[in-house]
């Protein structure tokens, strides 16, 4: 349409939010938080691993 930046049919801006209010909600393990902990488990175990090397010891 003229003077619209987007579609009136499929524009910007609409749908569900995010999280437990989404219908497409099912068990939280893609959400941002989930995902944000994942990654700082993900660095501790590679911290530990390199400590590990460092001092000496193997698995």
């Amino acid at each position: 349409m003229k003077g619209w930046t987007v579609c009136r049919m499929h524009g910007a801006g609409g749908g569900h939010g995010p999280g437990k209010a989404n219908p497409a909600y099912k068990h939280g393990m893609r959400t941002r938080e989930a995902q944000e902990m994942r990654k700082d488990i993900n660095e501790h175990v590679r911290l530990a691993r390199a400590l590990e090397t460092l001092v000496g010891h193997e698995r």
